[in-house]
Protein backbone atom coordinates (compact mmCIF):
# COMPACT_ATOMS: atom_id res chain seq x y z
CA UNK A 1 0.00 0.00 0.00
CA UNK A 2 1.39 3.87 -0.92
CA UNK A 3 2.12 5.77 1.84
CA UNK A 4 -0.37 9.01 2.63
CA UNK A 5 1.19 12.32 0.15
CA UNK A 6 2.33 14.95 3.06
CA UNK A 7 -0.30 17.69 3.31
CA UNK A 8 1.20 20.35 0.86
CA UNK A 9 3.05 18.23 -1.20
CA UNK A 10 2.03 17.59 -5.17
CA UNK A 11 3.23 13.76 -6.68
CA UNK A 12 2.67 14.59 -10.22
CA UNK A 13 5.18 17.96 -9.85
CA UNK A 14 7.70 15.68 -8.28
CA UNK A 15 7.39 13.00 -11.07
CA UNK A 16 8.50 15.71 -13.57
CA UNK A 17 11.46 16.51 -11.86
CA UNK A 18 14.66 15.84 -14.09
CA UNK A 19 16.42 12.04 -13.77
CA UNK A 20 20.02 11.70 -15.00
CA UNK A 21 18.57 7.97 -16.00
CA UNK A 22 15.60 6.44 -17.11
CA UNK A 23 13.90 4.97 -14.28
CA UNK A 24 16.70 5.85 -12.01
CA UNK A 25 14.28 6.39 -8.62
CA UNK A 26 17.64 6.57 -6.17
CA UNK A 27 18.34 10.10 -8.34
CA UNK A 28 14.86 11.47 -8.64
CA UNK A 29 14.30 10.75 -4.41
CA UNK A 30 17.74 11.98 -4.05
CA UNK A 31 17.57 15.25 -1.51
CA UNK A 32 13.44 14.38 -0.65
CA UNK A 33 12.14 13.91 2.62
CA UNK A 34 12.31 10.04 3.24
CA UNK A 35 8.53 10.10 3.99
CA UNK A 36 7.95 10.32 -0.02
CA UNK A 37 10.86 7.99 -0.81
CA UNK A 38 8.88 4.85 -0.65
CA UNK A 39 6.15 6.68 -3.00
CA UNK A 40 8.12 8.00 -5.27
CA UNK A 41 9.80 4.50 -5.79
CA UNK A 42 6.59 2.20 -6.48
CA UNK A 43 5.41 4.89 -8.57
CA UNK A 44 8.52 4.93 -10.43
CA UNK A 45 8.66 1.44 -10.45
CA UNK A 46 5.07 0.80 -12.18
CA UNK A 47 5.51 3.26 -14.70
CA UNK A 48 9.00 1.47 -15.91
CA UNK A 49 7.03 -2.08 -16.18
CA UNK A 50 4.07 0.07 -18.38
CA UNK A 51 6.13 1.46 -20.30
CA UNK A 52 8.22 -2.20 -21.04
CA UNK A 53 5.17 -4.01 -21.85
CA UNK A 54 3.75 -1.16 -24.17
CA UNK A 55 7.31 -0.91 -25.70
CA UNK A 56 7.00 -4.98 -26.30
CA UNK A 57 3.60 -4.71 -27.86
CA UNK A 58 4.55 -1.49 -29.93
CA UNK A 59 7.96 -4.41 -31.25
CA UNK A 60 5.34 -7.20 -31.46
CA UNK A 61 2.89 -4.68 -33.45
CA UNK A 62 6.15 -3.28 -36.16
CA UNK A 63 7.87 -6.81 -36.64
CA UNK A 64 4.20 -8.29 -37.79
CA UNK A 65 3.51 -5.06 -39.74
CA UNK A 66 7.14 -5.32 -41.49
CA UNK A 67 7.17 -9.25 -41.90
CA UNK A 68 3.51 -9.18 -43.39
CA UNK A 69 4.60 -7.82 -47.07
CA UNK A 70 7.36 -10.46 -46.86
CA UNK A 71 5.26 -14.09 -46.33
CA UNK A 72 5.47 -16.26 -48.88
CA UNK A 73 4.58 -19.87 -49.23
CA UNK A 74 7.74 -21.99 -50.09
CA UNK A 75 7.14 -25.01 -51.32
CA UNK A 76 9.10 -28.49 -50.53
CA UNK A 77 11.09 -28.48 -54.18
CA UNK A 78 12.34 -24.97 -52.87
CA UNK A 79 13.12 -25.59 -49.17
CA UNK A 80 15.47 -29.11 -50.72
CA UNK A 81 17.22 -26.54 -53.09
CA UNK A 82 18.16 -24.15 -49.88
CA UNK A 83 19.22 -27.27 -47.70
CA UNK A 84 21.33 -28.78 -50.82
CA UNK A 85 21.43 -27.54 -54.47
CA UNK A 86 21.52 -31.36 -55.35
CA UNK A 87 20.25 -34.48 -54.29
CA UNK A 88 22.58 -35.43 -51.41
CA UNK A 89 21.76 -39.05 -51.74
CA UNK A 90 22.09 -38.86 -55.43
CA UNK A 91 25.46 -37.20 -55.18
CA UNK A 92 26.81 -40.00 -52.69
CA UNK A 93 24.95 -42.87 -55.07
CA UNK A 94 22.72 -43.33 -52.35
CA UNK A 95 19.43 -42.99 -53.94
CA UNK A 96 18.36 -46.47 -54.29
CA UNK A 97 18.45 -46.11 -50.52
CA UNK A 98 17.90 -42.94 -49.36
CA UNK A 99 16.39 -43.09 -45.50
CA UNK A 100 17.21 -45.94 -44.98
CA UNK A 101 20.70 -45.31 -46.14
CA UNK A 102 22.58 -46.20 -42.54
CA UNK A 103 25.55 -43.80 -41.43
CA UNK A 104 27.92 -46.34 -41.82
CA UNK A 105 26.61 -46.19 -45.41
CA UNK A 106 26.65 -42.83 -46.14
CA UNK A 107 30.96 -42.55 -44.79
CA UNK A 108 31.68 -45.43 -46.44
CA UNK A 109 30.42 -43.96 -50.07
CA UNK A 110 31.68 -40.76 -48.62
CA UNK A 111 35.31 -41.98 -48.34
CA UNK A 112 34.75 -43.97 -52.29
CA UNK A 113 33.52 -40.51 -53.95
CA UNK A 114 35.63 -38.25 -52.42
CA UNK A 115 38.88 -40.55 -53.36
CA UNK A 116 37.96 -40.44 -57.19
CA UNK A 117 36.81 -37.15 -57.32
CA UNK A 118 39.54 -35.29 -55.33
CA UNK A 119 41.50 -32.87 -56.94
CA UNK A 120 44.78 -33.95 -56.29
CA UNK A 121 44.26 -37.39 -57.56
CA UNK A 122 42.99 -35.48 -61.07
CA UNK A 123 45.87 -32.72 -61.11
CA UNK A 124 48.52 -35.39 -62.84
CA UNK A 125 45.65 -35.93 -65.48
CA UNK A 126 44.74 -32.39 -66.17
CA UNK A 127 46.31 -28.74 -66.30
CA UNK A 128 45.28 -26.25 -64.02
CA UNK A 129 42.71 -24.22 -64.58
CA UNK A 130 41.03 -26.62 -67.28
CA UNK A 131 37.66 -27.10 -67.75
CA UNK A 132 37.23 -30.39 -66.20
CA UNK A 133 39.43 -29.75 -63.47
CA UNK A 134 36.88 -27.02 -62.73
CA UNK A 135 34.14 -29.36 -62.71
CA UNK A 136 36.30 -31.90 -60.47
CA UNK A 137 36.34 -29.26 -58.47
CA UNK A 138 32.51 -28.71 -58.28
CA UNK A 139 31.73 -32.04 -57.78
CA UNK A 140 34.46 -32.72 -55.02
CA UNK A 141 32.72 -29.59 -53.12
CA UNK A 142 28.91 -30.99 -54.03
CA UNK A 143 29.89 -34.29 -52.44
CA UNK A 144 31.52 -32.33 -49.76
CA UNK A 145 28.33 -30.94 -48.76
CA UNK A 146 26.41 -33.89 -49.27
CA UNK A 147 28.38 -35.76 -46.54
CA UNK A 148 28.26 -32.78 -44.38
CA UNK A 149 23.86 -32.67 -44.64
CA UNK A 150 23.87 -36.41 -44.31
CA UNK A 151 26.62 -37.00 -41.68
CA UNK A 152 24.66 -34.04 -39.37
CA UNK A 153 21.36 -35.17 -37.85
CA UNK A 154 19.45 -32.17 -37.84
CA UNK A 155 19.89 -31.16 -41.08
CA UNK A 156 19.19 -35.21 -42.23
CA UNK A 157 16.06 -35.43 -40.95
CA UNK A 158 15.15 -31.41 -41.86
CA UNK A 159 16.22 -32.76 -45.67
CA UNK A 160 14.05 -36.01 -45.34
CA UNK A 161 11.20 -34.60 -44.18
CA UNK A 162 10.68 -32.72 -47.16
CA UNK A 163 11.06 -35.67 -49.08
CA UNK A 164 8.14 -36.95 -50.73
CA UNK A 165 5.80 -39.06 -49.03
CA UNK A 166 2.49 -40.79 -48.99
CA UNK A 167 0.27 -39.77 -46.21
CA UNK A 168 -2.98 -41.76 -47.12
CA UNK A 169 -4.52 -44.56 -44.79
CA UNK A 170 -6.07 -47.10 -45.75
CA UNK A 171 -9.53 -47.88 -45.21
CA UNK A 172 -11.51 -51.56 -44.87
CA UNK A 173 -12.02 -51.32 -48.64
CA UNK A 174 -8.57 -51.50 -49.58
CA UNK A 175 -7.73 -54.39 -47.10
CA UNK A 176 -10.71 -56.12 -48.69
CA UNK A 177 -9.52 -55.56 -51.78
CA UNK A 178 -5.34 -56.02 -51.52
CA UNK A 179 -5.83 -58.37 -48.37
CA UNK A 180 -5.06 -56.89 -45.11
CA UNK A 181 -1.49 -57.75 -44.62
CA UNK A 182 -0.65 -56.69 -48.29
CA UNK A 183 -2.17 -53.83 -47.73
CA UNK A 184 -1.13 -52.18 -44.38
CA UNK A 185 2.60 -53.91 -44.03
CA UNK A 186 3.94 -51.33 -46.41
CA UNK A 187 2.10 -48.22 -44.82
CA UNK A 188 3.47 -49.17 -41.44
CA UNK A 189 6.98 -49.86 -43.12
CA UNK A 190 7.29 -46.22 -44.69
CA UNK A 191 6.09 -44.61 -41.44
CA UNK A 192 8.18 -46.12 -39.68
CA UNK A 193 10.85 -44.09 -41.41
CA UNK A 194 9.53 -41.36 -38.81
CA UNK A 195 9.98 -43.18 -35.82
CA UNK A 196 11.83 -41.33 -33.01
CA UNK A 197 12.95 -44.48 -30.97
CA UNK A 198 14.75 -47.25 -32.50
CA UNK A 199 13.65 -50.76 -33.12
CA UNK A 200 10.45 -49.94 -34.79
CA UNK A 201 8.61 -53.08 -35.55
CA UNK A 202 6.82 -53.88 -38.15
CA UNK A 203 3.29 -55.61 -38.96
CA UNK A 204 4.68 -59.24 -39.59
CA UNK A 205 2.14 -62.08 -40.63
CA UNK A 206 -0.75 -64.03 -39.67
CA UNK A 207 1.43 -66.55 -37.47
CA UNK A 208 2.85 -64.13 -36.03
CA UNK A 209 2.69 -64.48 -31.90
CA UNK A 210 0.33 -62.85 -29.94
CA UNK A 211 3.25 -61.62 -27.85
CA UNK A 212 4.69 -59.68 -30.99
CA UNK A 213 1.28 -58.55 -32.52
CA UNK A 214 0.55 -56.96 -28.66
CA UNK A 215 4.00 -55.22 -28.86
CA UNK A 216 3.65 -54.16 -32.42
CA UNK A 217 0.41 -52.36 -31.10
CA UNK A 218 1.54 -50.79 -27.90
CA UNK A 219 4.33 -49.42 -29.97
CA UNK A 220 2.53 -47.72 -32.32
CA UNK A 221 0.20 -46.34 -30.12
CA UNK A 222 2.42 -44.71 -28.48
CA UNK A 223 4.79 -43.79 -31.74
CA UNK A 224 7.12 -40.46 -31.32
CA UNK A 225 7.53 -38.99 -34.83
CA UNK A 226 10.60 -36.97 -35.62
CA UNK A 227 9.00 -35.29 -38.48
CA UNK A 228 9.83 -32.07 -39.13
CA UNK A 229 7.42 -29.56 -41.07
CA UNK A 230 9.60 -27.29 -42.59
CA UNK A 231 7.10 -26.63 -45.46
CA UNK A 232 4.45 -25.72 -43.66
CA UNK A 233 6.68 -21.57 -42.61
CA UNK A 234 5.06 -18.53 -43.47
CA UNK A 235 8.15 -16.34 -43.10
CA UNK A 236 11.71 -17.04 -43.77
CA UNK A 237 13.79 -15.64 -40.75
CA UNK A 238 16.84 -15.08 -42.91
CA UNK A 239 14.28 -12.00 -44.54
CA UNK A 240 14.02 -10.45 -41.41
CA UNK A 241 15.33 -6.51 -41.06
CA UNK A 242 15.69 -6.47 -37.13
CA UNK A 243 15.57 -9.03 -33.90
CA UNK A 244 12.34 -8.58 -32.86
CA UNK A 245 11.10 -9.26 -36.61
CA UNK A 246 13.46 -12.58 -36.86
CA UNK A 247 11.84 -13.49 -33.57
CA UNK A 248 7.99 -13.26 -34.55
CA UNK A 249 8.49 -15.03 -37.70
CA UNK A 250 10.34 -17.84 -35.78
CA UNK A 251 7.37 -18.04 -33.04
CA UNK A 252 4.97 -17.88 -35.99
CA UNK A 253 6.62 -20.89 -38.18
CA UNK A 254 6.65 -23.06 -34.62
CA UNK A 255 3.01 -22.28 -34.29
CA UNK A 256 2.31 -23.83 -37.67
CA UNK A 257 4.86 -26.79 -37.09
CA UNK A 258 3.07 -27.53 -34.29
CA UNK A 259 0.26 -27.65 -35.68
CA UNK A 260 1.25 -29.73 -38.22
CA UNK A 261 2.52 -32.43 -35.82
CA UNK A 262 -0.71 -32.31 -34.69
CA UNK A 263 -1.93 -33.23 -37.52
CA UNK A 264 0.44 -35.88 -38.00
CA UNK A 265 0.12 -37.70 -34.70
CA UNK A 266 -3.51 -37.99 -35.41
CA UNK A 267 -2.86 -39.40 -38.96
CA UNK A 268 -0.46 -41.81 -37.25
CA UNK A 269 -2.86 -42.47 -34.84
CA UNK A 270 -5.99 -43.13 -36.91
CA UNK A 271 -4.02 -45.68 -39.32
CA UNK A 272 -3.30 -47.94 -36.15
CA UNK A 273 -6.47 -47.79 -35.15
CA UNK A 274 -7.98 -48.93 -38.58
CA UNK A 275 -5.67 -51.22 -38.74
CA UNK A 276 -6.25 -52.63 -35.11
CA UNK A 277 -9.98 -52.98 -35.92
CA UNK A 278 -9.29 -54.74 -39.24
CA UNK A 279 -6.22 -56.89 -37.82
CA UNK A 280 -7.52 -60.53 -37.95
CA UNK A 281 -5.15 -61.54 -35.43
CA UNK A 282 -6.22 -59.24 -32.81
CA UNK A 283 -9.87 -60.55 -33.99
CA UNK A 284 -8.46 -63.79 -32.97
CA UNK A 285 -6.68 -62.74 -30.01
CA UNK A 286 -10.11 -61.36 -28.76
CA UNK A 287 -12.18 -64.15 -29.35
CA UNK A 288 -9.52 -66.47 -27.32
CA UNK A 289 -9.83 -64.25 -24.40
CA UNK A 290 -13.42 -64.31 -24.76
CA UNK A 291 -13.27 -67.72 -24.39
CA UNK A 292 -10.60 -67.44 -21.96
CA UNK A 293 -12.87 -65.08 -20.02
CA UNK A 294 -15.87 -67.26 -20.48
CA UNK A 295 -14.13 -70.58 -18.81
CA UNK A 296 -12.46 -68.44 -15.98
CA UNK A 297 -16.63 -67.74 -14.96
CA UNK A 298 -17.60 -71.18 -15.91
CA UNK A 299 -14.43 -72.45 -13.69
CA UNK A 300 -15.38 -69.41 -10.96
CA UNK A 301 -19.14 -70.72 -11.30
CA UNK A 302 -18.27 -74.50 -11.15
CA UNK A 303 -15.87 -73.75 -8.01
CA UNK A 304 -18.78 -71.64 -6.31
CA UNK A 305 -21.32 -73.97 -6.91
CA UNK A 306 -18.61 -76.74 -5.65
CA UNK A 307 -18.12 -74.30 -2.48
CA UNK A 308 -21.85 -74.49 -1.76
CA UNK A 309 -22.02 -78.15 -2.47
CA UNK A 310 -19.38 -78.58 0.22
CA UNK A 311 -20.76 -76.20 2.16
CA UNK A 312 -24.21 -77.68 2.29
CA UNK A 313 -22.58 -81.37 2.46
CA UNK A 314 -20.68 -80.15 5.42
CA UNK A 315 -24.08 -78.68 7.04
CA UNK A 316 -25.49 -81.94 6.66
CA UNK A 317 -22.60 -84.01 8.47
CA UNK A 318 -22.73 -81.33 10.97
CA UNK A 319 -26.33 -81.69 11.27
CA UNK A 320 -26.02 -85.66 11.35
CA UNK A 321 -23.27 -85.45 13.66
CA UNK A 322 -25.31 -83.84 16.18
CA UNK A 323 -28.31 -86.13 15.12
CA UNK A 324 -25.89 -88.80 15.92
CA UNK A 325 -24.86 -87.50 19.23
CA UNK A 326 -28.29 -86.65 20.22
CA UNK A 327 -29.73 -90.02 19.35
CA UNK A 328 -26.15 -91.40 21.63
CA UNK A 329 -26.99 -88.98 24.38
CA UNK A 330 -30.62 -90.09 23.94
CA UNK A 331 -29.29 -94.20 23.94
CA UNK A 332 -27.17 -93.60 26.75
CA UNK A 333 -29.98 -91.74 29.11
CA UNK A 334 -32.05 -94.58 27.99
CA UNK A 335 -29.15 -97.31 29.07
CA UNK A 336 -28.42 -95.21 32.58
CA UNK A 337 -32.73 -95.66 33.24
CA UNK A 338 -32.30 -99.34 32.45
CA UNK A 339 -29.45 -99.95 34.86
CA UNK A 340 -31.25 -97.58 36.57
CA UNK A 341 -34.42 -100.09 36.94
CA UNK A 342 -32.37 -102.94 37.22
CA UNK A 343 -30.48 -101.93 40.00
CA UNK A 344 -33.71 -100.94 41.36
CA UNK A 345 -35.17 -104.61 40.47
CA UNK A 346 -32.51 -105.93 41.69
CA UNK A 347 -31.87 -104.51 45.08
CA UNK A 348 -35.30 -105.46 45.54
CA UNK A 349 -35.04 -109.17 44.14
CA UNK A 350 -31.81 -109.28 46.70
CA UNK A 351 -34.43 -108.08 49.39
CA UNK A 352 -37.19 -110.49 48.37
CA UNK A 353 -34.33 -113.64 49.09
CA UNK A 354 -32.81 -112.21 52.13
CA UNK A 355 -37.10 -112.27 53.06
CA UNK A 356 -37.35 -115.43 51.54
CA UNK A 357 -33.92 -117.25 53.44
CA UNK A 358 -34.79 -115.78 56.62
CA UNK A 359 -38.67 -116.95 56.56
CA UNK A 360 -37.71 -120.78 55.65
CA UNK A 361 -34.74 -120.57 58.37
CA UNK A 362 -36.64 -119.05 60.90
CA UNK A 363 -39.47 -121.30 60.48
CA UNK A 364 -38.01 -124.21 59.24
CA UNK A 365 -39.66 -124.82 56.14
CA UNK A 366 -37.18 -126.48 53.97
CA UNK A 367 -33.64 -127.19 53.47
CA UNK A 368 -30.99 -124.53 52.60
CA UNK A 369 -31.08 -126.50 49.15
CA UNK A 370 -34.36 -126.09 48.13
CA UNK A 371 -34.72 -122.36 49.41
CA UNK A 372 -31.35 -121.18 47.44
CA UNK A 373 -32.94 -123.18 44.61
CA UNK A 374 -35.76 -120.88 44.64
CA UNK A 375 -33.32 -117.50 45.12
CA UNK A 376 -30.84 -118.71 42.75
CA UNK A 377 -34.27 -119.08 39.78
CA UNK A 378 -35.49 -115.99 40.62
CA UNK A 379 -34.33 -113.12 38.51
CA UNK A 380 -34.42 -109.08 38.93
CA UNK A 381 -37.40 -108.88 36.61
CA UNK A 382 -39.74 -110.77 38.64
CA UNK A 383 -38.66 -109.91 41.88
CA UNK A 384 -42.09 -108.86 42.79
CA UNK A 385 -43.25 -112.79 42.27
CA UNK A 386 -40.92 -113.22 44.87
CA UNK A 387 -42.56 -110.91 46.96
CA UNK A 388 -45.31 -112.30 46.79
CA UNK A 389 -44.46 -115.61 47.40
CA UNK A 390 -42.87 -114.09 50.78
CA UNK A 391 -45.71 -112.59 51.54
CA UNK A 392 -48.43 -115.59 51.18
CA UNK A 393 -45.58 -117.57 53.31
CA UNK A 394 -46.48 -114.99 55.95
CA UNK A 395 -50.51 -115.22 55.92
CA UNK A 396 -48.91 -118.94 56.27
CA UNK A 397 -47.36 -118.78 59.01
CA UNK A 398 -49.86 -116.48 60.81
CA UNK A 399 -52.77 -119.09 59.99
CA UNK A 400 -54.11 -122.19 62.59
CA UNK A 401 -51.97 -124.58 60.18
CA UNK A 402 -49.17 -122.63 59.62
CA UNK A 403 -46.09 -125.22 58.84
CA UNK A 404 -48.30 -127.12 57.11
CA UNK A 405 -49.75 -124.83 54.60
CA UNK A 406 -46.41 -122.81 54.42
CA UNK A 407 -44.36 -125.81 53.13
CA UNK A 408 -47.35 -126.77 50.58
CA UNK A 409 -46.64 -123.28 49.36
CA UNK A 410 -43.01 -123.68 48.96
CA UNK A 411 -43.58 -127.34 47.62
CA UNK A 412 -45.51 -125.90 44.43
CA UNK A 413 -43.48 -123.15 43.98
CA UNK A 414 -39.93 -125.58 43.97
CA UNK A 415 -42.98 -127.76 41.22
CA UNK A 416 -43.06 -124.62 39.18
CA UNK A 417 -39.53 -124.34 39.16
CA UNK A 418 -39.05 -127.71 37.92
CA UNK A 419 -41.50 -127.90 35.62
CA UNK A 420 -40.21 -124.73 34.32
CA UNK A 421 -36.39 -125.82 33.66
CA UNK A 422 -37.42 -129.36 32.11
CA UNK A 423 -39.59 -127.36 29.90
CA UNK A 424 -36.87 -125.29 29.29
CA UNK A 425 -34.46 -128.36 28.87
CA UNK A 426 -37.06 -130.07 26.31
CA UNK A 427 -37.69 -127.81 22.83
CA UNK A 428 -41.37 -127.73 21.79
CA UNK A 429 -42.47 -130.20 19.39
CA UNK A 430 -45.03 -128.50 17.72
CA UNK A 431 -47.47 -125.47 18.40
CA UNK A 432 -50.51 -126.38 20.59
CA UNK A 433 -54.46 -125.95 19.83
CA UNK A 434 -54.45 -122.06 19.52
CA UNK A 435 -51.07 -121.46 18.03
CA UNK A 436 -49.29 -120.97 21.68
CA UNK A 437 -46.31 -122.39 21.99
CA UNK A 438 -45.62 -125.57 24.38
CA UNK A 439 -43.41 -123.03 26.38
CA UNK A 440 -46.62 -120.81 27.11
CA UNK A 441 -48.48 -123.95 28.71
CA UNK A 442 -46.36 -123.81 31.55
CA UNK A 443 -48.35 -123.33 35.10
CA UNK A 444 -48.83 -119.93 35.81
CA UNK A 445 -49.44 -120.79 39.54
CA UNK A 446 -47.40 -118.88 42.09
CA UNK A 447 -44.21 -120.34 41.60
CA UNK A 448 -44.11 -119.90 37.27
CA UNK A 449 -43.50 -116.35 38.15
CA UNK A 450 -39.77 -117.56 39.59
CA UNK A 451 -38.81 -118.80 36.24
CA UNK A 452 -38.58 -115.15 33.88
CA UNK A 453 -35.45 -114.93 31.39
CA UNK A 454 -32.61 -116.57 31.72
CA UNK A 455 -28.98 -114.99 31.79
CA UNK A 456 -26.97 -114.53 29.19
CA UNK A 457 -24.16 -116.36 29.01
CA UNK A 458 -20.98 -115.09 30.78
CA UNK A 459 -17.92 -114.86 28.03
CA UNK A 460 -14.38 -115.27 28.46
CA UNK A 461 -13.52 -111.64 28.60
CA UNK A 462 -16.61 -110.71 31.36
CA UNK A 463 -15.15 -113.94 33.40
CA UNK A 464 -11.68 -112.24 33.27
CA UNK A 465 -12.75 -108.57 34.00
CA UNK A 466 -14.67 -110.32 37.21
CA UNK A 467 -11.65 -111.73 38.42
CA UNK A 468 -9.36 -109.00 37.73
CA UNK A 469 -12.54 -106.66 39.19
CA UNK A 470 -12.81 -109.07 42.25
CA UNK A 471 -9.22 -108.63 42.64
CA UNK A 472 -9.15 -104.40 42.45
CA UNK A 473 -12.64 -104.08 45.02
CA UNK A 474 -11.69 -106.42 47.99
CA UNK A 475 -14.33 -107.50 50.37
CA UNK A 476 -15.25 -104.45 53.36
CA UNK A 477 -15.10 -102.09 49.71
CA UNK A 478 -18.63 -100.00 50.10
CA UNK A 479 -21.08 -101.56 47.28
CA UNK A 480 -18.25 -103.79 46.42
CA UNK A 481 -20.47 -105.66 43.75
CA UNK A 482 -22.00 -102.65 42.19
CA UNK A 483 -18.48 -101.21 41.66
CA UNK A 484 -17.27 -104.86 40.28
CA UNK A 485 -20.24 -104.15 37.65
CA UNK A 486 -19.96 -101.26 36.66
CA UNK A 487 -16.25 -102.16 35.64
CA UNK A 488 -16.95 -105.02 33.99
CA UNK A 489 -19.30 -102.77 31.55
CA UNK A 490 -17.23 -100.21 31.02
CA UNK A 491 -14.70 -102.09 30.24
CA UNK A 492 -16.56 -104.05 27.90
CA UNK A 493 -17.57 -100.52 26.38
CA UNK A 494 -14.16 -100.08 25.54
CA UNK A 495 -13.52 -103.41 24.06
CA UNK A 496 -15.91 -102.54 21.57
CA UNK A 497 -17.79 -106.19 21.94
CA UNK A 498 -21.12 -107.16 23.17
CA UNK A 499 -22.27 -105.90 26.52
CA UNK A 500 -25.09 -107.69 28.60
CA UNK A 501 -25.26 -104.88 31.28
CA UNK A 502 -23.98 -107.19 33.92
CA UNK A 503 -25.11 -105.96 37.49
CA UNK A 504 -24.43 -106.81 41.28
CA UNK A 505 -26.72 -109.48 41.24
CA UNK A 506 -25.27 -111.36 38.53
CA UNK A 507 -21.33 -110.54 39.50
CA UNK A 508 -22.80 -111.94 42.73
CA UNK A 509 -24.61 -115.50 41.76
CA UNK A 510 -21.73 -115.70 39.07
CA UNK A 511 -19.22 -115.68 41.98
CA UNK A 512 -21.18 -117.88 43.99
CA UNK A 513 -21.40 -120.51 40.85
CA UNK A 514 -17.57 -120.49 40.42
CA UNK A 515 -17.02 -120.62 44.19
CA UNK A 516 -19.48 -123.70 44.14
CA UNK A 517 -17.45 -124.91 41.14
CA UNK A 518 -13.92 -124.41 42.96
CA UNK A 519 -15.70 -126.49 45.94
CA UNK A 520 -17.09 -129.33 43.64
CA UNK A 521 -13.45 -129.44 41.85
CA UNK A 522 -11.32 -129.55 45.58
CA UNK A 523 -13.77 -132.03 46.20
CA UNK A 524 -13.39 -134.27 43.60
CA UNK A 525 -9.42 -133.87 44.10
CA UNK A 526 -9.54 -134.48 47.96
CA UNK A 527 -11.73 -137.67 46.96
CA UNK A 528 -9.27 -139.02 44.28
CA UNK A 529 -6.30 -138.15 46.91
CA UNK A 530 -7.97 -140.27 49.67
CA UNK A 531 -8.55 -143.05 46.97
CA UNK A 532 -5.17 -142.94 46.07
CA UNK A 533 -3.91 -143.12 49.54
CA UNK A 534 -6.21 -146.17 50.33
CA UNK A 535 -4.77 -147.79 46.84
CA UNK A 536 -1.24 -147.52 48.08
CA UNK A 537 -2.32 -148.33 51.54
CA UNK A 538 -3.81 -151.65 50.41
CA UNK A 539 -1.39 -154.75 50.77
CA UNK A 540 -0.59 -156.27 46.95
Amino acid sequence: RLPACPPGVDILSMLSLPTTSCGDAAVVCGGLSPLLEPTLVLLLTATQQVEAEDDEDAADAGAASAAASKRRARGKADLRMELGKNDPYALLELDHLRWRATADDVRKSYRRLVLLHHPDKKAATAEEGAPDAEEDDEMFKAISDAFELLSTPKKRREFDSLDEFDDTVPTADDAAAGGFFGTFGPVFERNSRWSERGGCPLLGGEDAPDETVAAFYNFWFDFQSWRDFADADEFDPNDAGFREEKRWMERQNEKLRLKRRREEKARVLNLVEVSYSLDPRVHAMQLREKEARANAKAERNRQKAAARNAEAEAKQAAAERAEAEAEAERARADAAERRRLKERAAKGLRKARGRLRALCKESRLCEEEEWEKLCGNATAERSDQLETLCAGLERDLAGPEPLAAAQARLREALAAVDAATEAEATPPTGPRQGGEPAAAAAPAGGGSALIGERRAPWTETELALLSKGSNKFPGGVVDRWGRIADFINVEVAKLQTESHGRTADEVIAKTRDLRKELEKRAARQREQRQQRAAAAAAPA
